[in-house]
């Protein structure tokens, strides 16, 4: 996986959209390179969970309190 080592700057505390966007696409090469394994496996491997935590991704919806992004919906959209 060695577009996991070009995402790791993908770890920020940015909440603008655009920026959530750009990470979130960052991501879609890696994604579709494993799609396949995934799909057979029918499981997602640890290591892709974490390149989706390490950008903030799973915690878009997570209010702040709790140490999540808590961005409007629209933006849930977009970056989903």
């Amino acid at each position: 996986m060695e577009a996991v080592s070009d995402l790791t700057s993908l770890h920020a505390t940015s909440l603008d959209p655009d920026d959530l966007l750009a990470r979130a696409r960052q991501l879609v090469p890696v994604l579709r390179a494993r799609s396949n394994d995934i799909n057979k496996a029918r499981q997602v491997p640890t290591e892709v969970i974490k390149l989706l935590g390490d950008p903030g991704l799973m915690q878009l919806t997570r209010p702040s309190r709790y140490g999540g992004r808590e961005v409007g919906v629209d933006t849930v959209f977009r970056v989903t």
